[in-house]
């Protein structure tokens, strides 16, 4: 019977947890910025798309009228530093 029990109260705090999801994916959180649901990280840049307004650019003829802005992040050792320690 126990079993029984917290299989259900499992599957009823799953089913609660999905509302709760599904209405954070769509209506978003009210405490934070809106463009970070909608915030990519792409790697490996072609060298003719590695500045801010190339970059923006190019995703705007893809999606005109549809981006809000756009960051190439470049000449970062440190981060390169800590990743090249993590793999060790």
């Amino acid at each position: 019977f126990m079993t029984f029990y917290v299989l259900f109260e499992m599957n009823e705090e799953y089913k609660h947890y999905l509302e709760l999801r599904i209405q954070y994916l769509t209506e978003g959180d009210i405490n934070s910025n809106p463009q970070t649901r909608h915030s990519l990280c792409i790697e490996e840049i072609p060298r003719e798309l590695r500045s801010d307004t190339a970059l923006y650019r190019y995703f705007d003829s893809l999606f005109p009228g549809k981006v809000h802005s756009a960051y190439a992040v470049l000449n970062i050792p440190d981060l390169e530093l800590t990743a090249a320690k993590r793999r060790r």
